[in-house]
């Protein structure tokens, strides 16, 4: 009689096979793993990143996501009941531009160019870390940029997008990052 538990192993195994043989399988989980780490990323920087003091110290650190809603959904499962800078980390999801005032950390699907650009107006000289996926134009860039390379997801830095807005990024986020750009001032 055969060991129930080695029949069930051998079930998990086949249907993982089956599984990820089909192209659809493969490309939905790495389209999940993809979106997963950028949630963790976008966490993650909340940490290495100095942001100007809060007016109200108490306010929520706000983590918003523009046009992607997979990924609003990762980030909030990702920042529940964690917080940044000492603040509780709220997901926000801007209807507007003005809304996107309210945000710490933006990130832009630039699923919509017309409307990715008006965010990037909007908020362009106040102290929001902008972040994006690569490759785009300069009329859409952000101060970090997510860019696959290798089939890793990697990230690039427009450090002096980032100073101008009175962004400090710590030196070992930059020593991670795939790139990192200066822009002579």
């Amino acid at each position: 009689m055969a060991d129930p538990l080695l029949k069930t192993v051998r079930d998990v195994v086949v249907i993982v096979a089956v599984s990820a043989s089909s192209g659809f399988g493969l490309y939905a989980s790495q389209e999940a793993t993809a979106t997963g780490t950028k949630a963790e990323y976008l966490y993650n920087f909340t940490k290495f990143i100095e942001w100007p003091e809060p007016a109200a110290p108490d306010e929520p650190f706000r983590l918003c996501v523009v046009n992607d809603d997979e990924l609003r959904r990762a980030i909030e499962k990702t920042i529940e009941g964690e917080s940044a800078n000492g603040r509780l980390l709220l997901s926000l999801v801007p209807r507007t531009p003005q809304e996107a005032a309210s945000c710490q950390v933006l990130f832009i699907n630039r699923s919509d160019p017309d409307r990715a650009a008006k965010f990037i107006a909007a908020t362009v000289d106040l102290p929001i870390l902008t972040v994006g996926d690569a490759p785009q134009p300069p009329s859409l860039a952000t101060d970090i940029e997510f860019v696959f390379e290798a089939q890793r997801l990697r990230f690039d830095v427009n450090l002096t997008g980032a100073e101008r807005r009175g962004l400090k990024i710590s030196s070992k986020l930059l020593r991670v990052a795939r790139q990192v750009r200066e822009v002579p001032k």
